[in-house]
């Protein structure tokens, strides 16, 4: 819209015309300059100059400040060489305001982008001949400029230029407009042809900066450019200085280009010359190359468990996040961050996926398998020194004041329920144990593995919160101790828990034994199967975690009142003695049930029996036995698999080795694995003996 105007107002007039001048008394030099208001031109308006200076007035309006100052500065350059030489050219009473020039007598002789200016000096003619005296700072009267302004009566004009203007102007209807702002340049010029002059530069200075994006997601190694945008357009210096607040993370060139350096979160701001400021976050993350799993074929038998280990190359991967995923799981389930579950017969592909979707795969076959598990008591206390007297006194105490203590068993379990059987130690010994001391409990479970158990079931079924935390704590070393031992080289065949509840029984009404039982599932859950360390070998069936629920008719309560905490679990249940179908306490009578489990007897501890026949010991007058039971049980197992077409049931559950009534705990002899015959049945490791043997009948026929 602005176009070149080449109307240049042009004033020639002599100063009688043009200003009306005050003189001081006494002599003919100016008093004060202004405009004479009776000049026709005075109050003459051009349209087209009103019209330049409406549409462009507000654009350029820094412009037009920086070029009125430099105008004053260049007319009071004049000002001062005048003043400064009074004795010679000017008096000392000049008037102040010839150098103050008003922007509206700019604008009144504005033309285009041309302003004049205009003052006139006048003087005696006699007084333009003098001379500075010697060693003065006076300017001399002959010098180029003074000797112009100091002479007869003359116009002067100041003109300021205006050249590469570039300012963007938008109309109300939308329009743009370019208009050229750049540099200016200031002359100062008289009528007899001095000029003076200067240039400057006109600064539009920014008033804000954004980036393209304020985030950067980059992997090591890769490059990405931001692009700023500083307002307003029409900004002189758009010289932006970048800066990273953490170059480990990634570094900023003078481009705005980002080099990602390493794994994190950096904080790129861009700074305009004017101190305005614009961020982008960028996160560095390290992208995986490759994914491995450390076993890429397994063999499992169903209900068992394996651990799937991935290593992702770099080992510095920023989100090592896992997808896993089965081909089948009615076949092979991923249960949690690498944990499978041998679920039914048949084959499965394990794949493991990264973040950027590498993939590592293990093929995994399941065969069948009977589940095999011994209960397995955790309350086992031997304080050092404590009595028999020492449990009586504590039993009458808790009787008479519960809250007071635990009664004897804390302290040690063996002398409260008065016991009849010592356990073989790790030492070769007899005596008693606790089942805190992990290296008691690691002898015991390589007795337990060597006999074929894949499984020990854990009885905390008088709360596992009784004492305290004493069955907890106890429980806890157990399961510990099972982690160790499978994580031993040479210990390739695992050994697995499951626990069993029954806090139940100090409940009374049917919604209280729910509540209560819930209650440990949560227990269970949170601090055995959620566990990163001792979770791993929590034993599983169709795809949880098994818990058992020990205490009558808890079937049909639990049934009705089935808590959030115990819909996680597989759940089996043990009523006392010899109900069918169920896993068992000490049951005197074979348990049996095709589906699921069978479940073998056990005797009386405190009474020192066994299910095995074995002659008394003379040292021990209340040994005692049962005859064969223990053997025809098991053979009532095999009678059972060979109806059934050979099928075994998926559990069968033995009774403790480390409650079992002989001498010894758990002994094992140096005779071979041969069928039990009543000649050897006298030897104090008989139960050991025969749960091998037909374990191994077992394995032999799946």
């Amino acid at each position: 819209m602005i176009k070149n105007f080449f109307l240049i107002f042009t004033i020639i007039a002599i100063f009688n015309c043009l200003v009306k001048i005050t003189l001081a008394e006494n002599n003919n030099f100016p008093k004060t300059i202004q405009k004479d208001e009776s000049d026709i031109l005075y109050n003459e308006t051009n349209e087209e100059i009103k019209q330049v200076i409406d549409e462009v007035k507000q654009d350029i309006n820094e412009l037009k400040q920086v070029i009125d100052e430099l105008v004053k500065e260049k007319m009071n350059d004049i000002y001062t060489i005048i003043k400064e030489n009074t004795k010679s050219c000017v008096l000392d009473n000049v008037d102040e305001k010839l150098k103050e020039i008003k922007s509206t007598e700019i604008e009144k002789l504005s033309t285009g982008y041309k302003k004049d200016y205009e003052f006139v000096n006048k003087m005696q003619e006699g007084q333009s001949k003098r001379k500075r005296a010697e060693n003065s700072n006076e300017i001399p009267l002959n010098s180029k400029l003074v000797n112009s302004v100091c002479s007869d009566t003359k116009n002067y004009t100041i003109t300021a230029n205006l050249t590469d203007v570039n300012l963007e102007k938008i109309d109300p209807d939308g329009t743009k407009h370019n208009i050229k702002i750049g540099s200016a340049t200031v002359t100062v010029t008289t009528v007899n042809g001095l000029t003076d002059s200067a240039n400057t530069t006109v600064i539009i200075e920014d008033t804000g900066i954004t980036l393209d994006t304020s985030e950067l997601f980059m992997h090591k190694g890769e490059t990405a450019t931001l692009t700023p945008t500083v307002e307003p357009n029409s900004t002189s210096n758009k010289t932006i200085t970048w800066m990273s607040s953490n170059t480990d993370v990634a570094t900023v060139d003078e481009n705005g280009t980002v080099h990602a350096i390493g794994a994190g979160t950096t904080t790129i701001t861009a700074t305009t010359k004017n101190k305005n400021k614009a961020i982008c976050t960028v996160t560095v993350n390290i992208k995986e190359t490759k994914i491995t799993l450390d076993k890429t074929s397994i063999l499992l038998d169903t209900g068992k468990t394996e651990i799937l280990t991935p290593t992702i190359i770099p080992n510095d991967v920023t989100d090592q996040t896992i997808k896993w995923s089965s081909s089948n799981t009615d076949i092979v389930e991923v249960i949690t961050n690498g944990k499978v579950i041998a679920k039914a017969v048949g084959k499965a592909t394990i794949t493991a996926t990264t973040k950027n979707g590498l993939i590592a795969e293990c093929t995994v076959t399941v065969t069948e398998h009977t589940n095999i598990g011994i209960w397995y008591s955790t309350w086992y206390s031997n304080e050092s020194g404590y009595t028999r007297e020492d449990c009586e006194r504590d039993d009458k105490l808790s009787q008479q004041d519960p809250g007071r203590n635990h009664g004897c068993g804390p302290h040690n379990f063996w002398m409260q329920h008065n016991i009849k059987y010592e356990a073989k130690l790790k030492n070769g010994s007899y005596g008693h144990y606790d089942t805190l001391d992990g290296e008691e409990v690691m002898y015991q479970l390589e007795q337990i593995k060597s006999a074929g158990i894949d499984f020990i079931v854990m009885d905390q079924t008088n709360y596992i919160h009784t004492g305290g935390n004493f069955v907890y704590d106890r429980s806890r070393k157990v399961a510990e101790t099972i982690t160790l031992y499978n994580e031993k080289k040479d210990h390739t065949d695992k050994i697995y828990y499951v626990s069993a509840v029954g806090g139940n029984q100090w409940e009374k009404t049917d919604i209280d034994k729910a509540n209560r039982t819930d209650e440990e599932a949560e227990d269970i859950w949170n601090s055995f199967v959620m566990d990163k360390v001792i979770g791993k070998y929590h034993y599983y069936y169709n795809g949880k975690p098994i818990l058992v629920i020990y205490g009558n008719g808890m079937e049909n309560i639990i049934n009705n009142h089935k808590g959030e905490n115990l819909k996680k679990f597989s759940i089996f249940y043990a009523d006392n003695r010899n109900t069918p179908g169920y896993w068992g306490w000490a049951f005197t009578t074979p348990v049996k049930n095709e589906k699921s489990m069978v479940v073998l007897p056990g005797w009386r501890n405190e009474v020192g029996n066994t299910p095995v026949i074995r002659e008394p010991h003379p040292n021990y007058p209340w040994s005692t036995d049962e005859g064969d039971t223990y053997r025809i049980y098991w053979e009532a197992v095999l009678e059972q698999a060979s109806n059934n077409n050979g099928k075994f049931p998926k559990f069968i559950i033995i009774n403790s080795f480390n409650e079992y009534a002989e001498r010894s705990a758990v002994w094992i002899s140096n005779t071979d694995n041969v069928t039990p015959s009543i000649d050897k049945w006298s030897r104090p490791d008989n139960y050991w003996h025969i749960t091998k043997f037909y374990i191994n009948v077992v394995r032999q026929r799946e």
